[in-house]
């Protein structure tokens, strides 16, 4: 057991000199560092993809989020316009409806179609029932 222990003093020994080659150049012996192991290297690769595709799924979603928005934006604001056209035309619809219903509005259309009115008719002489006077 002492040769064995002698020999790892002996190492020690031989690691811990300086090595000269030039005069003022002392070599020191390189310290050792553990090399990553792939597993570790591996994993942060794929955390740091995992990372990349989910900002950019993330960014492409909102943006296209975005677009549908402003879409569905601009055909409200068309569908309001439109709405607006229909109810002015709906307004002068009405009016005409009720300026057409009105007794004089009836009675100079029916004048002008040939139609007599009935005080016209009783007052005729020459009138016959279901027969229209022109």
């Amino acid at each position: 057991m002492s040769a064995l222990r002698a020999n790892v003093i002996d190492n020690e020994a031989r690691t811990r000199q300086a090595a000269i080659s030039y005069p003022g150049v002392v070599a020191r012996e390189v310290p050792k560092t553990k090399a990553r192991s792939r597993t570790v290297s591996s994993s942060v690769t794929l955390v740091m993809s995992l990372a990349f595709i989910s900002c950019s799924s993330f960014t492409v979603s909102s943006i296209a989020g975005f677009v549908s928005l402003e879409s569905a934006r601009a055909s409200g604001r068309q569908a309001i316009q439109r709405a607006r056209t229909a109810g002015r035309a709906e307004t002068a619809m009405r009016e005409d409806v009720f300026r057409l219903r009105s007794d004089s509005a009836l009675e100079s259309w029916a004048l002008d179609h040939g139609f007599v009115t009935v005080q016209l008719a009783s007052n005729s002489e020459n009138h016959a029932p279901g027969v229209q006077s022109r």
